[in-house]
């Protein structure tokens, strides 16, 4: 594979044959197109609106079939999107299909090792209660992961929308699972509305049952969300955290700590943190030397992939080759894995190299 590296130009190919790591991934919302489609038809869950039906209730009945609500342009949107396709996996078989998909779909995009982020609901979803949810994931991430040759792990979002209480009984609950190869724990949702400093304990208590940590932060709030992750919850990584460079002192902290942020660039330009790739500030954070890693969130609901992500680096940030090596590298580096792995995948780089 050396022949690839023989410029510093990056072409398609060189990107294709990168291994890479994919670190914010929301499993829900890297359900495929069609899946949706099938889940919805098989519990009758329809556009249009049907008047008092979920798709009302959700606020999606202003959209009269599925293509225009994946055409959203407000976060809120995406959000009762994004809940549209959790009310639609109901069963264990759902959740091991959706695994085995979202896994078939990385390996194609050359993704050699993923963190898988899925939320466990207060009380049973459906059909499904946590431990139904773990082992269906698992199920199917062993068959395809072994098939394949991908390797998961698995963060679970909290999510800071059903309060720090609420949080700390689900992360107590996950202790008593055993090992369901669970690395670490986030909170996602909401970021606007629930600052970080009411989950101080929760992250506390975290890392007392040997989790790692990360935290949505710099997305949809500014850099005092970022603050906030950092002095309140201590996390390891920061999901997102565009936003940090708003703060030119965050900036310096951030780089004399080496803290990873997992940026995520058509995610945000499809919930409307910028407008448009040109007002993105990936190019900014890196030349200042942060350690920004490249990942989808939610390929499924943007219409995105990983491989896209780096056509990105590749064509619209004017990545050279050296540079997009450095970005995987900060992946592989920045993965919740022990060091022997991360060792293991960064010797598979270099052979493209």
């Amino acid at each position: 594979m050396k022949h690839i590296m023989n410029n510093n130009k990056p072409n398609d190919e060189f990107l294709r044959m990168l291994p890479k790591p994919e670190l914010h991934l929301h499993l829900i919302g890297a359900i495929r197109r069609s899946t949706l489609e099938d889940l919805m038809r098989k519990y009758s869950v329809n556009f249009p609106a049907k008047p008092g039906g979920f798709i009302q209730k959700l606020k999606l009945d202003k959209y009269k079939n599925l293509d225009e609500a994946f055409r959203f342009e407000k976060f809120e949107d995406f959000l009762r999107l994004y809940i549209l396709c959790m009310h639609v996996i109901r069963e264990p078989e759902d959740m091991e299909r959706l695994t085995g998909e979202v896994l078939e779909d990385l390996r194609n995009c050359g993704v050699v090792y993923v963190e898988i982020s899925i939320n466990l609901p207060p009380d049973r979803h459906f059909n499904m209660d946590s431990l139904d949810i773990l082992n269906a994931i698992n199920k199917a991430g062993k068959r395809v992961g072994e098939k394949l040759g991908i390797e998961y792990r698995i963060i679970i979002d909290l999510v800071r929308d059903y309060g720090p209480e609420k949080s700390m009984e689900i992360l107590n609950s996950m202790a008593e699972m055993g090992d369901q190869n669970i690395v670490a724990v986030d909170i996602g949702g909401s970021e606007h509305r629930f600052p970080p400093g009411p989950y101080r304990e929760v992250y506390k208590r975290a890392r007392e049952l040997g989790f790692r940590t990360r935290a949505h932060a710099g997305e949809a709030a500014g850099p005092e969300s970022v603050w906030g992750a950092i002095r309140e919850l201590k996390v390891d990584r920061i999901g997102h955290g565009v936003r940090s460079i708003e703060d030119p002192e965050l900036i310096r902290y951030l780089v004399r700590k080496q803290i990873p942020l997992e940026v995520c660039p058509t995610s945000n330009i499809r919930t409307g943190v910028y407008s448009s790739i040109e007002e993105h500030p990936l190019r900014k954070l890196f030349d200042a030397g942060v350690k920004i890693t490249l990942n989808s969130d939610d390929p499924g609901l943007f219409g995105s992939n990983v491989l896209g992500e780096y056509r990105l680096l590749m064509d619209r940030f004017g990545f050279s080759k050296d540079e997009i090596v450095k970005v995987v590298k900060n992946g592989f580096e920045s993965a919740f894995i022990p060091h022997d792995r991360k060792e293991y995948y960064l010797s598979r780089l270099e052979l493209v190299m």
